[in-house]
């Protein structure tokens, strides 16, 4: 297929009927998830592909015989110790982080290169009743410092999930489901070697649905009651991953693009071409999330702490902080305060994303430059200022951060290297 700018295109009349049957064929809905807009009805040609439902199948071929395995088990002897839950993956692999997970250097790893890097920042101040004090601070890390130093010296990171407070906890087979509510406070140790040092966790702040009064936990106190402490933090940011970071962040903020991309560009769009791999599957896999995994009973109800409305709840608050603007991956990471490595040193997400967006940025920028030459090329795309217009509008994409109209190419580079990326 030759890709065409609408404007060049030698055949227009198959490109507007093209569009036209797309426009019937893929139409938003904003009511399934209000207000954040899905397909409303997935066309066949974004179903799995035979091969892909084939190899998806055998991903999971294993994970059947292994929870009939896991229930034997447990029904002959109950789990009444941590190190039993090993036992329960008889047919799985062990993840390689069950053999440190207790401790406080993996615990802080995972806030730089685990599953959900974009919980934490660092912080020039602590917040208003925090409760965390220098007694505390000195107990976790040493007396060669202080929390006042820590501040000055731009080295303390905290952990907060204020989006997850409102969830109060759903019930599971009859038996009520809580979320802890914490803040965990982390120091930045430097060993004095270039590019030295680690994180390391000073204190865990376990707060009550107010979010005030909570009790505070250090490394120093009993192991069990300092293991706890860590746990109920693992759980709040196993929630905040998955509904926010991993559904709101990526699926749901992405579908509005995929949906408007197939109704206003053409097939032959140089654009069009450049992100339908990155689209592939998406609508159906969007789609059947919302049809098994956000309904009463399904996975989301069963698995996560709140109940399906509170979780759903959060999705939605989640999904209406993004903005094209603000995931710009570099801007992300300034907003964090986590973009300096003079500060620091060691964060694989920000080291390994920059690497990621810088190549997609150049490879994006080569590819608009081939169609786009000059102002005038961009401003008569009349396709792709339907786009962006429809991304914008109330009844349709609801995108927040992204314009009305594209002006210049620096622009389009920036928000397609947003989608590519995300």
């Amino acid at each position: 297929m030759k890709p065409y700018l609408p404007q060049v295109d030698p055949n227009p009349n198959i490109r507007k009927d093209e569009l036209v049957k797309n426009r019937e064929d893929y139409k938003f809905n904003h009511d399934y998830l209000a207000p954040i807009p899905v397909i409303d009805k997935v066309p066949h040609q974004e179903l799995f592909s035979a091969e892909y439902t084939a190899k998806r199948l055998a991903s999971m071929a294993n994970l059947a015989p292994n929870m009939l395995a896991a229930k034997a088990r447990n029904f002959l002897d109950p789990l009444d110790e941590l190190e039993e839950y090993e036992e329960l993956l008889t047919l799985l692999p062990k993840p390689a982080v069950m053999n440190n997970y207790k401790t406080d250097s993996c615990f802080a790893e995972q806030r730089l290169s685990g599953a959900n890097p974009l919980a934490i920042r660092r912080i020039d101040s602590l917040p208003e009743k925090l409760g965390i004090t220098n007694a505390h601070f000195q107990k976790s890390v040493g007396t060669e410092s202080s929390l006042e130093a820590a501040l000055k010296e731009v080295k303390l990171y905290l952990l907060d999930y204020p989006t997850l407070f409102d969830i109060k906890g759903g019930t599971s087979q009859n038996v009520r489901k809580y979320l802890p509510k914490p803040q965990a406070l982390f120091y930045w140790q430097s060993n004095g070697l270039a590019n030295g040092g680690s994180l390391r966790p000073v204190a865990i702040k376990l707060n009550n649905d107010a979010g005030t009064d909570g009790l505070i936990y250090t490394p120093d106190d009993p192991y069990l009651d300092w293991l706890l402490a860590k746990t109920c933090v693992q759980i709040a940011d196993g929630n905040h991953q998955e509904l926010g970071s991993h559904f709101a962040y990526t699926h749901a903020v992405m579908a509005p693009f995929c949906i408007a991309t197939a109704r206003q560009l053409a097939a032959n769009h140089p654009i069009a071409l450049l992100l339908k791999p990155h689209f592939r599957f998406m609508l159906f896999d969007n789609d059947l999330g919302r049809t098994h995994f956000l309904q009463p009973g399904g996975p989301v109800d069963e698995f996560m702490a709140g109940s399906l409305e509170e979780s759903l709840t959060f999705v939605v608050k989640t999904y209406q902080e993004w903005s094209v603007d603000k995931f710009v991956f570099p801007t992300l990471m300034k907003s964090q305060n986590m973009d300096v490595p003079e500060v620091l040193p060691h964060f694989p997400f920000r080291d390994d994303g920059m690497l990621i967006w810088d190549a997609m940025h150049k490879f994006v920028t080569d590819y608009l430059q081939l169609y786009y030459k000059t102002p005038q090329d961009l401003s008569e795309d009349y396709e792709l200022q339907n786009w962006a217009r429809e991304l914008v509008a109330q009844d349709g994409g609801r995108v927040k951060g992204m314009p009305e109209r594209i002006e210049t190419i620096d622009q389009l580079i920036q928000i397609i290297t947003v989608v590519v990326f995300t």
